[in-house]
């Protein structure tokens, strides 16, 4: 039987969901015909960028977190506009892309008042996740769907709930995260458990994928 430390399952987890992120990427590059997997894509490729840049950094042995905060503006910015894309009620997309520049403003302020980056935007998670789920609520309702078929083999359904679950899943611990007292064995946890809710939100992502080839997006 394999004997791992919490250190090892981490790296695991962490360079699985590195490949399914890469997988994603490759498989979005074949819908490009499509404007909205387009955005997905340009989201999934400035997600592989700023792995790779944080890779760098870590070798470096330099601090890091500031390049997701950064991530995180063009990350929210992304998702809110793929949310919003289907949505009818004007006053939903103008409180939708509004909220994109007062996100900004907050990681802007935030990034002023951090007095170190050994740690990670913790806070900023929560902001952008709470709103990211409220978001996908008003998405999954203005779903138009095909009475030929059922609402899950729709792709625009599975990208909404990839989205849905990597807020629902990071959260929570996000909201913690900062009060627990610093040490290596929580940054190793925060480690583990946002690889871990991306390798699952990725996955469902890839499913929809798959359906958007059965659609024949391209």
């Amino acid at each position: 039987m394999l004997n791992l430390n919490s250190s090892e399952l981490k790296d695991i987890a962490v360079y699985s969901y590195y490949l399914i992120l890469i997988e994603c990427f490759v498989n979005s590059l074949y819908y490009l015909r499509n404007i909205k997997i387009r955005v997905l894509a340009t989201l999934l490729f400035l997600s592989c960028l700023t792995e790779i840049i944080v890779l760098i950094l870590m070798s470096l042995g330099m601090h890091y977190y500031a390049i997701y905060l950064i991530f995180c503006i063009f990350e929210y910015g992304l998702i809110t506009l793929l949310l919003a894309w289907d949505i009818q009620e004007g006053w939903k997309q103008k409180m939708m892309f509004w909220s994109v520049g007062v996100f900004a403003i907050a990681c802007l302020i935030f990034s002023l008042m951090k007095n170190n980056w050994e740690d990670p935007p913790s806070e900023i998670y929560v902001i952008e996740g709470f709103l990211t789920i409220v978001w996908c609520l008003f998405a999954l309702w203005a779903m138009e769907v095909d009475k030929n078929k059922t609402v899950y083999q729709h792709s625009t359904f599975w990208f909404i709930v990839a989205f849905f679950i990597y807020c629902l899943g990071t959260i929570t611990f996000n909201g913690i995260n900062n009060y627990l007292p610093s040490t290596p064995e929580r940054r190793v946890l925060f480690s583990a458990v946002n690889a871990g809710v991306n390798l699952v939100s990725y996955s469902i992502m890839l499913n929809g994928f798959f359906y958007c080839k059965w659609e024949q997006c391209i």
